[in-house]
């Protein structure tokens, strides 16, 4: 009896041992197939950045976002090119933009909207000095907060989740729309994605929604965009998505700026 149960010990324990190693092969696998999937996402970047800088300049229909499709290492992988200049920069827009913003991105009321817009402004201006709705550094610890506002501008656009009621649901609907890299207070609609387009003073979601079709059948027509922009000077955001085996995706990004110098063509931002 008891080499029986011996025996059944041993059958089971040899059992884990083949599942384990199992497991530990396909993780390497993942491991190795990501890894691959990663760097032929990053080449995808670096030829897009390289084909722009040779184009000098371009149609709006190749930076709005708009996603086109890039045969590289025998794969294809989907590629956008975002000017950033098409976002709303959460350090130079005015309140009634942001304002705006958070109404059509989240369906909140105008008062919430305003609330959110003015803490936005103390945060990222310099001085004690707080709007009726915002919050300066005594607000924030009288709520608990262990951090104040920076009074200076926003370093990235994740910084705007410690803003306070910025929750992470109204963070993830708003974030596509804003950047830190145009550093200008208007926005290029040609450039614009949906969101910003209805955000913007005079527009819709409805006009919005009809701007991005036509924009979309003058593509797919060989229509060229609407104004064409010289790549120096400009920031863009690459982002290239390669899709493997088993569901695995990878997505790269870069953010650039095209300087118009030989010497140094562009710099790296993120």
């Amino acid at each position: 009896m008891t080499a029986l149960w011996a025996a059944l010990v041993l059958a089971l324990l040899m059992s884990l041992i083949v599942k384990s190693g199992r497991t530990d092969a396909r993780i390497a696998r993942t491991a190795v197939q990501r890894a691959e999937l990663d760097a032929i996402a990053q080449g995808a970047i670096a030829l897009t950045e390289l084909r722009l800088l040779g184009a000098g300049s371009v149609p709006s229909s190749q930076l709005d976002g708009s996603p086109s499709t890039l045969t590289y290492a025998g794969h294809r992988i989907q590629v956008s090119v975002q000017d950033q200049a098409g976002l709303i920069d959460l350090n130079f827009a005015p309140g009634d933009t942001l304002q705006r913003l958070f109404r059509v991105a989240t369906g909140m009321d105008d008062m919430t909207a305003q609330t959110l817009t003015d803490r936005v402004l103390d945060w990222r201006e310099k001085g004690a000095g707080r709007r009726l709705n915002g919050a300066k550094a005594a607000d924030y610890a009288e709520a608990g907060y262990p951090y104040g506002p920076r009074e200076g501008p926003f370093e990235s656009v994740a910084e705007l989740k410690l803003v306070m009621g910025v929750t992470g649901a109204i963070f993830d609907k708003v974030a596509p729309a804003l950047t830190v890299y145009a550093q200008k207070p208007v926005v290029e609609p040609d450039l614009a994605p949906e969101l910003v387009l209805a955000s913007l003073p005079g527009m819709t979601p409805e006009s919005a929604a009809l701007q991005i079709t036509q924009r979309e059948r003058d593509e797919q027509n060989g229509i060229a965009g609407s104004a064409t922009f010289f790549v120096a000077g400009r920031s863009l955001r690459i982002t290239a998505t390669i899709a493997g085996m088993n569901s695995l995706s990878v997505s790269d990004a870069a953010v650039i700026r095209y300087t118009g110098f030989q010497t140094t063509p562009f710099w790296v931002y993120r």
